[in-house]
């Protein structure tokens, strides 16, 4: 048996890992059972990371906002997420934790936190992955972001409304949330969206998508992460697809620059 693992971003398409999680088979064993596993790296101070699957190395080098798809047999196994450290060292910031993985469930692990402040924990999200509407989009939400939750001084209100609404805030927020929490499965119909982020009973917006299509049929993880590339906005959002993933910067972000003097005789 072998395991399939999709590394988006970094490393295109997917690689074939050998080894299996549920021992040695042979050609007149059942076919196992197997479910979906996505790994998710949230942490944004955080080195690149192995994840372990019963000590051995099940995703190499996983950086911030990188998602990768797992899928074992059914059973319970040992999970262990080490950071990549300065020669060729790691030391373990998730773990060891024994999952247990059913049929019929996927599971989304999710790397948290802060490796300064000392909090990186896991959050561990189940899906039957059931919906009303096979049209519909469907959305799960997730706040993975210490800074955000830092600059809001505690938890903060989420508006999803249709583009076309205008820029005023609607009356109440789609849901409010603290770090580490999530939301959903939402689902909502198809439409172009503008996402914008609040602290708990403000109308200071934070955070604006500007506009974001979101297609009919679509199953989305979507995560607040801290924002590291640049802008005022504390926070930016990862919308997790599969195993593919997108980051997308408040819509005031604008352009970054850089100059550097490299000209030894000037």
């Amino acid at each position: 048996m072998t395991n399939r693992y999709a590394l988006p971003i970094v490393i295109a398409g997917s690689v074939m890992l050998a080894g299996c999680f549920d021992g040695s088979s042979s050609s007149s064993d059942p076919e196992p059972v197997t479910t979906q596993v996505r790994v998710v790296h949230g942490v944004s101070d955080a080195p690149a990371v192995n994840v372990g699957i019963d000590g051995d190395v099940a995703v190499p080098g996983a950086d911030f906002k990188q998602a990768a798809i797992l899928n074992p047999s059914v059973g319970t196994y040992s999970v262990t997420v080490d950071g990549q450290l300065p020669g060729d060292t790691t030391t373990t910031v998730i773990g060891p934790a024994d999952l247990t993985f059913e049929e019929g469930i996927n599971y989304d692990v999710i790397a948290t936190g802060s490796v300064g402040a000392d909090t990186v924990a896991p959050v561990i999200l189940e899906d039957d992955g059931a919906r009303n509407d096979p049209d519909s989009v469907r959305l799960r939400v997730v706040h993975m972001s210490p800074v955000a939750q830092q600059a809001a001084g505690g938890a903060v209100d989420v508006y999803l409304s249709a583009a076309s609404a205008g820029d005023a805030l609607p009356a109440d927020p789609s849901f409010t949330f603290s770090f580490g929490e999530d939301v959903g499965p939402l689902e909502v119909g198809a439409d172009t969206y503008r996402i914008r982020v609040t602290p708990e009973n403000s109308d200071t917006v934070v955070y604006d998508s500007g506009e974001v299509p979101l297609p009919a049929g679509a199953d989305l993880l979507i995560g607040a992460i801290d924002n590291t590339v640049y802008g005022d906005s504390p926070v930016s959002l990862l919308v997790v697809n599969g195993g593919e993933t997108t980051e997308i910067l408040d819509a005031d972000t604008g352009a970054g620059l850089r100059a550097a003097h490299n000209s030894a005789d000037a």
